[in-house]
This record gives structure tokens, C-alpha cells and sequence, in this order.
């Protein structure tokens, strides 16, 4: 909204008012006479350009946080470095540009947004913003200038049609403003359901958020992302095929796109169809070399259809990218080593995962079962120990923990454990006839004959 002093500034155009009047709205009076010392908010695409290198990623991360903290000078901190390290970041120089407008450094914006736009000619958040600056500056025509060329670019850019309509107030051209003015209103509506949208979204109300979406789509397909907004509900939802018809959409209105390759290619591999999810894979990581889930897209890939040496090459690549933060990653690739029997690289991810996430009780799991592979029977029984005891209420780490046990001939102490996992699931017969076999170990005939006839009778009963 203006500001208190933004109204004491339009005090000063009281001789206009009766020629405002004639425009019939209230809300656009209050629009144009005002100093507009305001600038909108900026939403982040949704797809931001691919950075070159994590470290530049995470610099556009923190600048994104510290924007929406509104501390400005910080942001232009942080930009700079995205920008000493990557000069034609035109998503870096239009935030840095507007940062600077926020901190009415005008001049020093239209620099930035000037190398924008020549950085990138198709740029119409670069033009809207310059504009806005000239704006500020009194340079009426050079925002008219600049909104036009913007709205030129992107027809849905509310912020320039506003803008233009407020420079053409200025100038005493009312009935052009109240044409842009108007315009500005209906892209408003259908911002304001598109959030409303999002929101549904965000509360788990994904019928409501898909027809709002729908709508969207239909009255005004290019000011937002509809399509992809409707294809990600559809994942969470597993309509996967509706997820690919969506996102082929998508992909369609927005060719070069990262986000709608690297979703249809998540639900290309949920479908089965692997080479078509490996497909745009390759295409999402042309666009963006860095980026993370087309990698894993195609490891997973490889590992369904069993080969393990291409899915340990995309895990490599992950993990190359993201060293100590992609630990499924480690995860996936120790699982694919251990397929293809090289055990000690299995063992060597299962120890950095230990050593990262000793509460995971999975990874305790997984390794004992290598050491069993190995033979280590004394430390696979450990790791089945620390995954008991990490999981006190899960009868699958009694039963692998007395299936270890029972390995290494242990059989009391595997009946104990065979025990523990019956009272946890009574019903099942595989547990029974588990800790029948051991009773059997220990000459214990008739606790494992009563065993086995439960069993039986769990069974028939299924």
C-alpha cells in the first residue's frame, strides 16, 4: 500500500481530481494520485536459471531469504558475489536491481537492469523494473516506454500495466490510464485466485486448487504456471499419467523448462516407462547441469532394470554435486554396490552414513546384511543390535536380529529375539515358524510343534 507521505503527495494534484473522478473508481483514484513510493512484491520464478555450481545455488538461496526478511543491503551483498561469480545471472542482476530501488538507489538500478536486458533481450521483469525506476525519477515517457516494452514481452505483466497506467496519469493521458488500470484489475482477479490456489494447495485441498488451476488456465494461460502447478498436484495425488498429459502441456507453453522436464520424467519412472523418464533426464540437465532430481531420476531408472553399474555412476554424480547433504544418494548407491557384490565400496558408504545419521536405523540394516554377505557374522549381529534398539517397536528388527543370531548359531538368544518380534506382531506365521526352527536348535520340541501349528492356522485363516 502507499505510505502516509505517498498521500500527502497527492494532495499537491488536488486540481486534477474532478478530471480523475470521470475514471468511476475509487481504488484508481486512490492509485494514481498516489506518489507510489511503493514498489510489489517480487515472487521468485518458479523455475529459477541454472547456476553454475552448488555454491552459486546456495548464495541464490540465502539472497532469496534475506529479500523476504527485507533487508536489502544484505541481499545486494549477496547478489554481488552470485555475480562476481556468474556475471550474466540476469535473475541475480534484477533482484540486485530491485534491492537498490528498495533503498531508492535508482540510478545504480538501471544499471543493473540495463545489463540485464542486454543480457537478456526477453527479460520483462528487467523492463517493468527499469521502468518502475524512471518512474521514481520522473521520466514519465521512459516508463511508458519500458512498461510497454514489457507487456510486449509477457501481455500478463500486471505490475506493467500499472506502472504505464500510473505514468500516463502523470502526464495528464487519463483515459489511457484507465485503460491499464482496468487491465491491471482483471490480471489482479486472477492473480488473487491463483494464490488462493497455491494455498488450497499448500492445505492438502487439491480438488479445489486443480479447478481453480483449471480456471486460471483457461482465462489466462501465460501469466502464471497452471499446468505445472496441476501437474505437481497430480503427483502427490499418484495420478500419474495425469501428471505426464499436465506436464507434456507445460512443456509445450515453456519448451526450454527445467521443471516441467525433470516432473514428467518423475512420473515417466513412477509409470514404468524408463526410457522416456531417462529421456528428460538428459533434457532437464542440459538446462541445468547441476541440478539434482534428474540424476536421481535415472539412477533409479538403471537400478529398476537391474543395471546396477549406471545407477552407481548417476549416485557418484550426486554425490559429487551434493557431498554431504545427498545421503540417499550414498544410501542408493551402497544398496547397488551390495547388488553387484563389491562389498567393501557398500561398507565404505554405510560408514559415512553412520558416521552422518547414527539414529538411522535403516543403514544399521542394510550394512549388517553386507556383513552377513562377508561372512562378518559378529558384526553384522552388532549393527542388527543398534537397529533393535533404535526401533524398539518394529518386529522386523527382532526378526532380522534373530535371523543373524540363528546365523552364527546363537540359538537361545535367537528365540528370545523371535520372541520379542511376536509380541510385537502375534499374527504373523513367518515369525512363528522363524522361532519354531530355532526351538528346534535347542531341543525344544513341543514349544516349536505348538509354533508351527499356529502358524498353520494363521495361515489358513488368511
Amino acid at each position: 500500500m502507499p505510505t502516509t507521505s505517498s498521500l500527502r503527495g497527492a494532495n499537491k494534484c488536488a486540481d486534477r481530481l474532478n478530471h480523475v473522478a470521470l475514471l468511476g473508481s475509487a481504488l484508481l483514484v486512490y492509485a494514481v494520485l498516489a506518489d507510489a513510493t511503493f514498489l510489489h512484491p517480487v515472487t521468485a520464478p518458479a523455475t529459477p536459471q541454472a547456476v553454475r555450481g552448488s555454491e552459486i545455488s546456495k548464495r541464490m538461496d540465502e539472497a532469496s531469504k534475506l529479500f523476504r526478511q527485507c533487508k536489502w543491503t544484505q541481499t545486494i551483498t549477496v547478489y554481488s558475489s552470485v555475480l562476481t561469480a556468474s556475471p550474466t545471472n540476469v535473475r541475480a542482476r534484477v533482484n540486485r536491481g530491485i534491492c537498490y530501488c528498495r533503498i531508492n538507489q535508482f540510478n545504480k538500478a538501471i544499471s543493473d537492469f540495463n545489463i540485464a536486458i542486454k543480457d537478456d533481450p526477453n527479460s520483462d521483469r528487467a523492463y517493468q523494473h527499469r521502468g518502475y525506476a524512471f518512474y521514481k525519477l520522473g521520466k514519465f515517457q521512459n516508463t511508458i516506454a519500458d512498461a510497454s516494452k514489457a507487456i510486449k514481452l509477457n501481455s500478463s505483466n500486471r505490475y506493467a500495466f500499472r506502472d504505464r497506467a500510473q505514468a500516463y496519469a502523470r502526464l495528464g493521458q487519463f483515459d489511457l490510464a484507465q485503460k491499464d488500470f482496468s487491465e491491471q484489475q482483471k490480471l489482479n482477479r486472477i492473480a488473487h485466485e491463483y494464490y488462493v490456489a497455491l494455498d488450497l494447495q499448500h492445505i492438502g485441498k487439491f480438488s479445489d486448487a486443480l479447478a481453480l488451476f483449471e480456471k486460471n488456465q483457461k482465462e489466462n494461460p501465460g501469466m502464471f504456471n497452471p499446468n505445472f502447478r496441476r501437474a505437481t498436484i497430480y503427483t502427490k495425488l499418484g495420478m500419474y499419467q495425469e501428471a505426464v498429459d499436465v506436464s507434456t502441456q507445460f512443456i509445450k507453453e515453456h519448451p526450454d523448462t527445467f521443471e516441467g522436464r525433470r516432473l514428467r520424467a518423475i512420473n515417466y519412472l513412477q509409470l514404468g516407462e524408463l526410457a522416456k523418464a531417462r529421456a528428460d533426464a538428459d533434457k532437464a540437465l542440459d538446462i541445468d547441469p547441476h541440478a539434482l532430481d534428474p540424476y536421481y531420476v535415472k539412477a533409479r531408472a538403471s537400478v529398476y532394470a537391474k543395471n546396477y553399474p549406471e545407477a552407481i555412476k548417476n549416485y557418484s554424480q550426486i554425490i559429487k554435486l551434493a557431498p554431504s547433504t545427498e545421503l540417499p544418494a550414498r544410501m542408493e548407491r551402497a544398496d547397488a554396490y551390495t547388488a553387484i557384490g563389491d562389498y567393501a565400496k557398500a561398507v565404505s558408504d554405510y560408514d559415512f552414513l553412520v558416521n552422518a545419521e547414527p539414529d538411522d536405523e535403516t543403514v544399521y540394516h542394510h550394512r549388517a546384511a553386507v556383513f552377513t554377505k562377508m561372512g562378518s557374522l559378529e558384526k553384522a549381529i552388532a549393527d542388527l543390535q543398534t537397529f533393535a534398539k533404535l526401533a524398539p517397536k518394529d518386529p522386523l528388527a527382532f526378526m532380522s536380529l534373530g535371523d543373524g543370531l540363528y546365523q552364527d548359531r546363537r540359538y537361545t538368544e535367537a528365540v528370545a529375539a523371535y520372541t520379542k518380534a511376536i509380541e510385537l506382531d502375534p499374527a504373523a506365521p513367518t515369525l512363528l515358524n522363524l522361532r519354531a526352527r530355532a526351538l528346534e536348535k535347542c531341543n525344544h520340541l513341543e514349544a516349536a510343534q505348538r509354533d508351527r501349528a499356529r502358524a498353520k492356522l494363521l495361515q489358513e485363516s488368511e
